[in-house]
Formats: C-alpha cells, structure tokens, sequence
C-alpha cells in the first residue's frame, strides 16, 4: 500500500469514528424511531467490519457502554455472510447458512452484479429490445419468456437518441405491452430514469479522468441495473485491447457495483454469411475478454435471408445455467415490441401484413411515395415476391389505410419516423 492510498485510508477510518460518536451522544434523539436506528446500526456494522482490529475493539466498547448495541447483536452483526468474504473453508462452505443467489431476471440471465452483453448488428433494433427489456424489469413483467423476479430501477445512459424519440419510440412500446396485457403503472415509471452521455461529455476514457457527474447522478438514483446504450460512442480508447476490457470493467464497477447491459455491435458481414447461425457469439467486435467476463451475452441476429428483417433469432449465452434454445421473435413495426414466435409455424407464418407495409411506408418514405417504389422497396426488404407486395398495397386502400392519387400512395395516418 503507497502513501496516497494509506493516508486516503486513514481518513476514511477517522471520518467513520467521528460519525460514530455523533451518533453516540445523539443518539437519544432516535428512542421512538425504530426504522432510523435500524439505518444507522446498519451502517455502523458495515464499517465495523472494515477497522483494523484496534479500532474496531475500542468502538465496539463505546457501542456497547452507550448501549446502542447489545453484545448479541455485535456479534450477530460481525459474523460477515459467506457469500460477502473474500475467502473462507471448505468447513464454513458445508456448516454456514448460503442464501440462495438473487437473480433480477430468472435462469441466470440476470444476477445482481456483473454485466450483460447485448450484441447485434447495426440497426438491428438493439435499442428497442433493451428498451421494452427496461420497461419489463421496472414493471416485473416477463421479458419475451424469461420471469423478472423483483422490480428494479433501470437507469439508462443513451448517445444515440433523445428526448423527444425515446418519448414517441416509448410511448409506443407501452401501448403494445398493453395490447398483449403487461400493464406499466404510472408509479413504475419513476424507476426509470435517463442520462444524456453525448450533452454530459461523459466518455470511459483510459486517462483516469472520474466522471462525477454520471457517479453523481447515478448514486443519487441507486438503480439495480444501468444500461450503456451502446458502449462504443462513449469510449474514447480502443475496444480490441484486453487490457482495455479490463480497465473498462473496473470503471464500471467503481460507477456502481450493480449489474450493467453493455449493448454494443456486431461486426459487418456478407450476405452470404446471413445463414450461418453457428456461432453468433463470434461475431461481437472487440476482445473476447468483452464476452469472456460478461454473466450473459445475448445476441440478435436475422432470422435468414429468406425472412423479413424484422424476424429475429435471440442467441443466450449463460455463465450460471445452460444456454437456451434461440427463441425466435419478431419485431411488431407498429408497437415497436419484440413478441415470440412459436417454431414450430415459423415458416408458415404470413411473413408480411397490411400494417407491416403501412409501417414501412411511413418509416422508409415518410409516409408517401409512387407504386413502382415501394413495390420494389417492400418486395426486397420483406423478401417477397412484387405482386405480393402491390396486393398489400390494394388491400391498405379498400381499408382506407392507404390513400391514391394517380401513382402516388400515401399512409392516411402518418407517423414520426423512430428507429
């Protein structure tokens, strides 16, 4: 230990003990405030447990003689929980009582601490899974099939958006959740709060630099999970580097040691990789210390050449349980939400609907554009033949969705262009 890091120590352990005895001669204040004596007790034991033994014995005394504490609960109070030490035996592992691990979301997707990796390529719709992900761990509703087991608060660091998309993209994502019965009470909505990276020049750098304000905001929050949406606009050091990986992962851990999702890309490949689902994990840019020491990796990838871009196959990969099936899933261009998709009927699902096409119109064309346009645009991305995309667009019109005029088409109810 340097002289910096002793003399830091030092007063450390000085402020503690002086808290302390303010605690002692006020603390007849708290005689009918149980809940407050609890706090303070609470926070006493924690920094009791990190003393050197001289100090700890002498504030112990104090404590006991102001009768703060009874002697039970000093010891009670000192006997640190296996699963909080550093080291223990073989004997404490079979005789102590272990708690079960606490888990946010179930089958060790999500533990406490620690990091999720969500990967994807470029404009994959990263931003919406992580969003309507958020909005099921405030609500402790299912995310897709995976239980969240408490409601958290998400706290979510954005360079890519702003005020007013994440707005109309959430306000869309909540009336589709409500369409398929997940219901976000309005009290839920204050576990959730946003952080501005790019206006707060909040950038992971190697230098050492402290980014109070994102520590400032994010301690006064306390979430259970932040989200870095996505981590490679918010460093300024490469991300190939294992060393890097490291030193980022320290950063975050000394942000908050809660559980973080990392949402980061995919590197760019051919079309006629498109097909090649072995191995999606090797496909994350970057290190594999990125993967390697992540909790879970979760990647999005196409579906296949031959499907929608807007049909998905989620990849897991679980440190603590066994890698899942991909779940098939597709991203509803309307409310915005990612929905299962039983397998069994995947290729006999009706690839493309009348609102699929009038979502298209509006995002890929502002909502107007000529027939021979659109056929040509709509039968490439939904990967369909042209007479099937112009029969959609007959469709939209006998139902008033889509109004003509000459060979001009337009969405009779346009809507902002989001993601």
């Amino acid at each position: 230990m340097d002289y910096k890091t002793n003399k830091i120590n030092n007063e450390l352990i000085a402020d503690f003990l002086s808290k302390v005895d303010r605690e002692i001669s006020v603390w007849g204040v708290y005689k009918n405030d149980q809940e407050t004596q609890k706090y303070i007790k609470g926070w006493i034991v924690i920094g009791l447990r990190t003393l050197p033994e001289l100090e700890k014995t002498s504030t112990i005394i104090k404590l006991l003689k102001s009768k703060i504490f009874s002697q039970s609960e000093i010891d009670q109070g000192l006997l640190i929980p296996i699963e909080e030490r550093e080291e223990f035996t073989l004997e404490d592992l079979k005789t102590l009582e272990i708690a079960p691990e606490k888990l946010l979301m179930g089958r060790g997707i999500m533990p406490t601490k620690g990091y999720m990796l969500l990967s994807a390529p470029s404009k994959a719709g990263k931003t919406l899974f992580a969003l309507n992900m958020a909005l099921c761990l405030i609500s402790e509703n299912h995310f897709l099939d995976i239980p969240v087991k408490k409601k958290c608060k998400v706290f979510y660091i954005y360079s890519e958006s702003s005020p007013a998309l994440l707005d109309d993209t959430i306000t869309k994502i909540i009336k589709g959740l409500d369409q398929e019965g997940v219901k976000i009470n309005p009290s839920d909505m204050k576990s959730f709060k946003f952080f501005d990276a790019i206006s707060s020049r909040s950038i992971f750098t190697l230098k050492k630099a402290p980014l109070l304000k994102l520590k400032k905001s994010i301690d006064l929050f306390n979430p259970d999970v932040v989200i870095v949406d996505p981590i490679g606009r918010i460093v300024d050091f490469s991300l190939n580097k294992a060393e890097n990986i490291v030193n980022l992962i320290d950063q975050l851990r000394g942000l908050k040691n809660c559980f973080w999702v990392i949402i980061h890309h995919n590197r760019k490949r051919g079309a006629e990789e498109i097909e090649d689902m072995t191995d999606p994990i090797s496909r994350v840019r970057g290190s594999s210390n990125l993967t390697n020491f992540a909790e879970s990796i979760l990647c999005i990838e196409p579906a296949g050449s031959k499907m929608p871009d807007n049909f998905k196959r989620v990849y897991f990969y679980l440190r603590r349980y066994y890698d899942p099936i991909p779940l098939q899933v597709k991203w509803d261009r309307n409310n915005l939400n990612y929905t299962e998709i039983d397998t069994t009927d995947f290729k006999k699902l009706r690839k493309v609907s009348v609102d699929d096409l009038i979502a298209f119109i509006n995002y890929d064309f502002s909502g107007a554009g000529y027939r021979r346009d659109i056929v040509i645009a709509g039968a490439q991305k939904f990967k369909v033949g042209e007479r099937h995309i112009y029969k959609l667009m007959l469709e939209g019109f006998e139902a008033g969705e889509l109004v003509k005029t000459g060979d001009k088409w337009e969405v009779k109810e346009k809507q902002t262009n989001l993601f």
